[in-house]
């Protein structure tokens, strides 16, 4: 479901259920096992990482979109089991590499929709880890990287005002 292809288009990444549980397939490679896997699984712009998000279940057997925490994964598409998670959030979408791969920009939420804090997290590509979470907003659209990979942009409500708004790296 959902394949995406590498930029060499020789390799394709999708998501499948085998058994209960879903992980991304990287042409004949399987990735961890998850209650459930994103829709957008996305390469790097030179090919060697794939991302996604992904959700382990809740308490009382909840599941997928309705419990548990989700997290970003990280891997190297050459060895997708070898997975890095980042932190847990209610929600993760819309992962976009940086031009250069070494960092990854998503959308992220905490606490219920009509009350939640979204930002924008910057993770290391590598390790998963969260270098910079964006000011919180009450709706956060998918960010956009420079093309030197020094900034992250992306748009943002706050109340009634719409902004653009710039995250510097370095």
């Amino acid at each position: 479901m959902h394949p995406a292809f590498g930029p060499d288009l020789t390799t394709v990444v999708y998501r499948a259920m085998k058994r209960g549980k879903w992980r991304s397939i990287v042409g004949t490679e399987e990735g961890p096992k998850y209650d459930r896997v994103g829709d957008a699984t996305v390469f790097s712009q030179d090919g060697a990482s794939i991302a996604y998000a992904a959700n382990s279940g809740g308490e009382g057997g909840k599941q997928g979109f309705t419990g548990g925490k989700w997290f970003m994964v990280v891997a190297d598409a050459e060895e997708p089991d070898e997975a890095r998670e980042g932190p847990g959030y209610d929600m993760v979408i819309s992962p976009v590499f940086s031009p250069d791969g070494r960092y990854i920009a998503y959308r992220a939420r905490t606490g219920p929709m009509n009350n939640a804090r979204r930002v924008i997290v910057i993770a290391d590509a590598k390790a998963g880890k969260v270098i910079k979470e964006g000011p919180a907003g009450d709706e956060i659209w998918p960010p956009v990287w420079s093309a030197d990979s020094k900034a992250v942009g992306y748009g943002a409500r706050i109340g009634r005002e719409l902004w653009w708004k710039v995250i510097k790296l370095r």
